[in-house]
């Protein structure tokens, strides 16, 4: 036999095997890319802030609470709370939640009280929430919450506002204490005592006598009675901000209250 003839055939008998051995890999590196872009990637964990999870928190237990469903807006707001101890809204709503109502009681003024007997907030209100704010120019009202003996309100700064660079958020509630000593008693008993710091007096509209103090929490607070019910509004400050700063501010929301007017 040729020698260069045996020599040639052993040549592409080789040729052909590589050949294979490259398709070969080739269909293997193909086949595992494939699979490999095949494979979904797991989407990526996102992470609300403590305060927005807070902010949906507290509107879920205002809700509940509109529904008297007492337990689950505790619930909710304690968790908000935890989130972000600032939380007014919050706060709100676990101290309407933990409100017990009391037996009724004559509502002429107390011995001693200076108040007009022809002042009609010596009377129950059938609906509370005609006791709050209903509009506040620069401010976005929100959703209001009524549970007889309280009732509240969360306004939010227009974007671009003034004091939209300053707060994050106002709660104005009403509570009815059913006597003249007992509205008093909230707003020194409770009021002073959870907002002690940098304590005032001030004016708002025709209350000569009503409170303003601050927490540790960035909160500034005004509270006064008037005849057998308590008001409260609560402005939360931005991050940095001191909320004794935000006096002025607090006394003219205030003033929105028609019990002020």
């Amino acid at each position: 036999m040729n020698v260069g003839k045996l020599g040639g055939m052993k040549a592409k008998r080789w040729l052909w095997v590589g050949l294979g051995v490259l398709g070969l890999a080739a269909v293997v590196f193909l086949g595992g890319a494939l699979a490999k872009s095949d494979t979904p990637k797991p989407a990526p964990s996102t992470q609300l802030a403590p305060s927005i999870q807070a902010d949906q928190l507290a509107r879920d237990a205002q809700a509940a609470l509109s529904k008297n469903d007492t337990a689950t807006a505790l619930s909710l707001a304690e968790k908000a709370l935890k989130a972000d101890p600032s939380n007014a809204a919050a706060a709100a709503v676990v101290a309407a939640a933990k409100a017990q109502p009391t037996p009724a009681e004559p509502t002429k003024p107390d011995s001693g009280d200076s108040s007009s007997k022809d002042d009609p907030y010596l009377s129950a209100v059938k609906d509370l929430k005609k006791l709050l704010p209903t509009k506040i120019t620069g401010w976005e009202v929100g959703q209001v919450v009524e549970q007889s003996p309280d009732a509240l309100v969360t306004y939010q700064p227009e974007a671009g506002s003034t004091d939209d660079d300053w707060t994050k958020r106002a709660v104005f509630s009403v509570h009815d204490l059913k006597t003249v000593t007992k509205a008093k008693d909230f707003v020194a008993k409770v009021d002073k005592v959870a907002y002690a710091k940098t304590p005032a007096t001030l004016s708002v509209g025709v209350v000569d006598t009503a409170y303003f103090g601050t927490n540790e929490s960035g909160t500034a607070m005004v509270a006064f009675a008037r005849g057998r019910f308590a008001f409260e509004m609560l402005v939360v400050a931005e991050q940095g901000v001191d909320p004794v700063a935000l006096k002025d501010t607090a006394t003219a929301l205030a003033a929105a209250f028609p019990a002020a007017k």
